[in-house]
């Protein structure tokens, strides 16, 4: 009878610890359930396009933006390109962790959104039967107030910097001003143009020449008949003679000229370096009769007639290997290779 007693005692303990452990198992269910209940709501805009514009029209206002937020668990698995996600008739856009990716952030409902014709486009766009969306961590707007879904599309050659309907030409989702939809196209390093203006990014490069204006090889250089532009930005050199090696390097008819990696936006002439005789390298390297330079400064120690650009970050000379323009203490130059 003991021995039966004792059994007893050990099976309602084991219960008693089972209780405990539903119960907190259910207390964590309801609380992860109460989570997305707890929604706030933000209405922006960027100047809204009036609704009554007539088609034939090329408004002049950027577009405007709607959204909702939604506090909401980590997405699930049925997502469009692991941005956006489409869950119970709604739409959903993943905003992603600063220096992550998107699985895990947090889901922004999408107001309005069809779910039977969204589709994803790249590049953050996405549109439906009705209307055209934009999403970035940089810039959480929604709703592209004005977009034409039929006619949406990139601009031919460049997915990232400009997209297009009949009726306005966009910028990462917002309308730039006074573009032309029919005759805009993309130049490469953020420029673009139509028959009348052209653009660094969203921003009209006030005077310039859309019927002269050509970017100059490969970089953020640019000009036209009347002036030269570093960013969209006028800077000091003559348009005629103006051109550009690749890299950090241009010159014109009196100096040679570098933008520097750490100071993107500057633009200096380099003293000293000698016009006929400079050349570009590669990777940031270039060279004259006197001097070799990385970054546009003078590497102290180089010997500029055996100065060579080897790969990536590497360079040599006769007498030392370089990384960054920095000598590679003990490095024969000799047999050095990569």
């Amino acid at each position: 009878m003991k021995f039966k007693q004792n059994i007893m005692k050990k099976v309602l303990i084991i219960v008693s610890i089972l209780v405990v452990f539903v119960g907190i198992g259910v207390g964590v269910w309801y609380w992860q359930k109460n989570r997305i209940i707890n929604t706030a709501q933000k209405v922006g805009g960027e100047n809204q396009i009036a609704q009554s514009a007539s088609k034939n029209d090329i408004p002049e206002i950027p577009t405007s933006t709607k959204n909702i937020w939604v506090k909401s668990t980590p997405p699930v698995k049925d997502d469009l390109k692991n941005i956006y996600v489409v869950r119970n008739g709604s739409v959903y856009y993943i905003q992603a962790r600063a220096g992550s990716s998107a699985e895990g952030g947090e889901q922004i409902l999408i107001d309005g959104a069809d779910s039977k014709t969204f589709e994803y486009l790249g590049n953050g766009y996405a549109k439906d039967v009705n209307q055209v969306y934009y999403f970035s961590n940089e810039r959480t707007g929604a709703l592209i107030v004005g977009a034409d879904p039929k006619t949406f599309e990139f601009v031919p050659d460049h997915i990232y910097s400009y997209s297009r309907d009949n009726y306005h030409v966009y910028g990462a989702g917002v309308a730039l001003k006074n573009a032309n939809p029919k005759t805009f196209q993309y130049l490469g390093y953020e420029y673009g143009k139509d028959t009348n203006l052209v653009y660094f990014s969203r921003t009209i490069i006030e005077d310039a020449d859309p019927n002269t204006f050509v970017v100059l090889n490969n970089t953020f250089y640019s000009k036209d008949a009347g002036h030269a532009y570093l960013y969209g930005t006028v800077i000091d050199a003559d348009p005629k003679t103006f051109e550009c090696f690749g890299g950090f390097y241009c010159k014109d008819a009196q100096n040679v000229f570098a933008s520097y990696a750490s100071r993107p936006n500057s633009h200096e002439a380099i003293a000293g370096a000698d016009l006929i005789t400079f050349e570009y390298l590669g990777n940031g390297y270039a060279k004259d009769a006197n001097h070799a330079y990385y970054e546009a400064k003078i590497i102290a120690e180089a010997d500029s007639a055996t100065f060579q650009h080897l790969t990536n970050l590497y360079a040599k000379d006769a007498k030392n290997a370089y990384f960054a323009g920095k000598i590679i203490s003990g490095a024969d130059p000799k047999t050095f290779g990569y």
